[in-house]
């Protein structure tokens, strides 16, 4: 956690996490179907309604951002995968956007 919500007043957080995302095989060499790759992973999350009186669900819906790295594992300029020729190497980056939704009582 390099942002704690806490210096926020509650309505920004951020951490990065080390992931071992275990995912559907991208290297034409890889013998099986799935198989673990190194991901990198920079979470921020927005509290929308963190103006909202403490008690009401809607104050736990976060707005999430992902900026995800992925260090291994991914086709390279060159590879055929599933009948596929790679002309330039595999992007290693994605972001992603979700709602987080609390179902629990926090």
């Amino acid at each position: 956690m390099w942002l704690p919500a806490e210096r926020t007043r509650g309505w920004v957080s951020s951490h990065l996490d080390v992931v071992d995302k275990f995912s559907e095989a991208e290297r034409p060499n890889d013998r099986r179907a799935y198989t673990h790759k190194l991901n990198f992973e920079l979470d921020t999350a927005v509290a929308i309604f963190n103006w909202l009186p403490e008690g009401r669900w809607l104050r736990g819906v976060e707005l999430e951002g992902s900026l995800d790295h992925v260090a291994t594992g991914l086709p390279r300029k060159g590879d055929a995968v599933n009948g596929v020729r790679f002309l330039d190497k595999a992007s290693p980056w994605s972001f992603s956007i979700v709602f987080v939704l609390p179902v629990a009582p926090l």
